[in-house]
């Protein structure tokens, strides 16, 4: 009897599944992965001359200006302090 029992289980659950699975097919366009490099458009010394352009263009400042306004500070304000001139 439990081997008949067995039989009609087994008849009962392929029966259930043919009437209650679903066959779902995938398809990958592209099954390839996408890599993203990144690299600077611009170097540390282009940017700095770049800035620096920008500042001579619209401040009218250049190197030559801020070693002028080193010196000012420099001899004027700090070396009168010390030497008294």
């Amino acid at each position: 009897m439990s081997e008949n029992f067995s039989v009609e289980l087994q008849k009962k659950i392929f029966k259930y599944t043919r009437k209650n699975i679903a066959k779902i097919s995938l398809y990958i366009k592209d099954p390839y992965v996408s890599k993203y490099v990144t690299e600077e458009k611009i170097t540390e010394f282009a940017m700095v001359g770049t800035l620096g352009g920008i500042l001579g263009l619209f401040m009218g400042s250049s190197f030559i200006s801020v070693v002028e306004i080193f010196d000012f500070f420099f001899f004027k304000l700090i070396a009168n302090k010390f030497f008294k001139m």
